[in-house]
Formats: C-alpha cells, sequence, structure tokens
C-alpha cells in the first residue's frame, strides 16, 4: 500500500501533478512548499512515498527494489487520477525513475519536470565525490553491507548532499531526522550508463538544476537538456534540495510559467 498525500484545490482548473521524491526522502519533502503552493494554483496535488519509504510498505527487502519498482509505484498513483492534463516532477533518484516511466507511458503525461534529476548516463561520476563527503571507511561500509542511509547517516553529510552552508539548521535537521535508506538495487540501477532508454522517450522535459548542486554538476544536467532537448531553469545559487531551500517560492512559480510553454 502507497502512501500518498493529496492536496486537491478548493477551485480545480489546472489539471494534476504528481510528486516523486528522490532517494532517501518520502513524500514528506514536498508537504511544506511545492505541494501548498501548486494546490492554491489550482492543481490537483498528489505526492507519493515509493514502496519503502516513509509510509509506504516495502512488500520485500528494500534492497532488493529496483528503479522500474518505483516507476511502476508511479503508474499506480498516474492510472488512478482524475480527469485532466498530468504533469509529473521528478527530485534526484525521482528524476531519473521519472524518465523510466516515460519509456512506456509517456502519453499520460502533458510534460515532466526534473528537478536535480539524475541523467541517463547515470551516477558514476558522483563516486569519488561521495568518498569525499562520506570517507573512505564509511564509503566501504556503505558498499560491503549494501547500506546506503551510511551517506546520509549525519547532519553533516545531510547538508553537503542536499543543501548549502548558508541553509538554516532547522531545514537540515529536519530532513536529517527523517531521511532513511536507499535500495542498493536502485543505486546499481543508476550506476548503469543508459538503463534509461532515451530514445523511447518523447514527452516535453523542464530541466531544473541549481548551480551549487553537490551531486550533479551543470554540466551533468545540461546531459539532460541536450538528451530530451528539454527546456531549462537554472539557478546558479541553489543546492540540490532546490524545491526546500531559500527561494523555493520562485523557482515554483518559474516552473508553472514553463509547464504552459
Amino acid at each position: 500500500m502507497l502512501e500518498i498525500i493529496h492536496t486537491p484545490p478548493q477551485n480545480p482548473s489546472h489539471g494534476n501533478i504528481v510528486l516523486v521524491h528522490g532517494a532517501w526522502h518520502g513524500a514528506w519533502c514536498w508537504e511544506h512548499n511545492f505541494q501548498p503552493y501548486f494546490t492554491q494554483l489550482g492543481y490537483d496535488v498528489y505526492a507519493l512515498s515509493l514502496r519503502g519509504h516513509a509510509g509506504s510498505a516495502a512488500g520485500k527487502s528494500l534492497n532488493r527494489l529496483n528503479i522500474s519498482d518505483y516507476a511502476d509505484d508511479v503508474w499506480s498513483v498516474v492510472q488512478s487520477l482524475p480527469p485532466g492534463d498530468t504533469y509529473l516532477f521528478g527530485h534526484s533518484m525521482g528524476g531519473y525513475i521519472v524518465q523510466k516511466f516515460l519509456e512506456t507511458h509517456g502519453a499520460a503525461i502533458k510534460k515532466a519536470v526534473l528537478i536535480a534529476s539524475v541523467p541517463p548516463n547515470g551516477v558514476t561520476l558522483r563516486i569519488l565525490k561521495t568518498i569525499q563527503v562520506m570517507g573512505f571507511w564509511s564509503f566501504l561500509k556503505m558498499n560491503v553491507l549494501f547500506d546506503l542511509y551510511e551517506a546520509v547517516n549525519t547532519t553533516h553529510k545531510v547538508r553537503t548532499v542536499c543543501f548549502s552552508p548558508d541553509d538554516p539548521d532547522a531545514l537540515v535537521d529536519y530532513t536529517a531526522n527523517r531521511v532513511q535508506g536507499e535500495s542498493f538495487w536502485a543505486y546499481l540501477n543508476m550506476l548503469t550508463p543508459y538503463y534509461i532508454r532515451p530514445k523511447a522517450i518523447t514527452t516535453p522535459i523542464v530541466v531544473v538544476s541549481g548551480g551549487q548542486d553537490w551531486l550533479f554538476s551543470p554540466a551533468e544536467q545540461q546531459v539532460l537538456v541536450d538528451t530530451y532537448r528539454a527546456s531549462q531553469l537554472m539557478y546558479p545559487d541553489k543546492p540540490h534540495n532546490l524545491f526546500a531551500t531559500d527561494g523555493w517560492e520562485q523557482v515554483a512559480a518559474d516552473i508553472q510559467k514553463m509547464l504552459y510553454l
């Protein structure tokens, strides 16, 4: 059973938005900013927790879940939506899941928004940076024990990976107290170059990225733009979790405009 946080608008006028969180997160990451913002604009907004995350049952060991399983979770939500245009937002690993989903279900989506997303050529280039923030022994432990929580199990790591040095402690603490383990199999999927089949994807895409994103550099985000001939919103001063950091309102407002271009 999937946890879905649903916020219906008082005056629905713009269709549906489905929000897909990234690794270690859950539907909770959207509920204070993007979810109420778009609901107030007249969108029917659904944030899901992928299986094994937050309030959603895994059904099997978390480490045995893969990206296709997560894409199936998205489909289970999308196919149950009321009539109307549907927009699909994915953050980080969630953006990778959205790409996998669009391979087979793209016709159901009016436009997709990839926020600080894993690029289609995967996350292999991130391994050296991960060692830098985690330390070699912590990185080794993560891979020997198949325990991806090791990457975010301190407030320092969460700040480094998701936020900026200037983000308030309360925001970082809120996230650090809620992040969890992630599927090692899904991680291996993202290490596989072109596990995603870009040529199968024809849905219009908007790529949203931050210039201070510790995980994915502007050059890596440009891969997304070039691969999908996507529209782009780039914020030089924003970190990875740019849907939550200071100034998120402008990011949301800019995305809203891009949905209709």
